[in-house]
């Protein structure tokens, strides 16, 4: 239930993680997006030890994209990666509140991850930016944002795995929320 609930509260974010980059810099500026995070963030803990103390949580998905944590975790880590990669230093949010969900997500990671989903993937394509852009958001050069996207390839590939298990796309985090459901393989 409350994997459920943490899926869906992540959801009201943004549909992609350009979308909640964009809605965290102009609604309210990094306010309300922080109040919002610090609840995720505790919501998250608790389903990571749930995930530990019950592992057949293991064995069910979400056919729904607003329903799915992991889509909606690697769509929430990719918007904070463009937040700390993409955006000058003025307009980034505060570096411990970052890297304390980044920390619980990382967690979340660990308790999922098996043998089997440590398989060899691409890693996922960068995020654009042309949406940040048309928003007149206050970005850093190109060559900058392919750096930092660089710095956290083995996060980005980890976060791959994960919705890869629960039968996704990388394609569906970017396009999260747009009535897609769960691909069939």
């Amino acid at each position: 239930m409350i994997r459920r609930k943490l899926a869906f509260t992540i959801s009201f974010l943004g549909k992609t993680p350009q979308a909640v980059v964009a809605r965290s810099f102009h609604q309210g500026g990094h306010q309300i997006f922080e109040g919002t995070l610090q609840t995720v963030t505790n919501d998250l803990m608790q389903c990571s030890e749930q995930r530990l103390a019950y592992p057949i949580l293991d064995l069910f998905y979400c056919r729904q994209s607003q329903y799915s944590l992991g889509l909606q975790i690697a769509k929430l880590d990719e918007a904070l990666s463009l937040l700390t990669f993409a955006l000058q230093q003025a307009a980034r949010l505060q570096p411990y509140l970052r890297a304390n969900v980044q920390e619980v997500i990382n967690q979340y990671l660990y308790r999922t991850e098996s043998k089997a989903s440590k398989r060899e993937v691409e890693v996922p394509p960068l995020s654009s930016t042309k949406f940040l852009a048309e928003r007149q958001l206050p970005l850093l050069a190109a060559e900058e944002i392919d750096a930092g996207f660089e710095s956290v390839r083995p996060r980005r590939l980890r976060l791959r795995n994960m919705v890869r298990g629960e039968g996704w796309r990388w394609l569906e985090v970017e396009r999260v929320g747009q009535d897609t459901d769960l691909e069939e393989e």
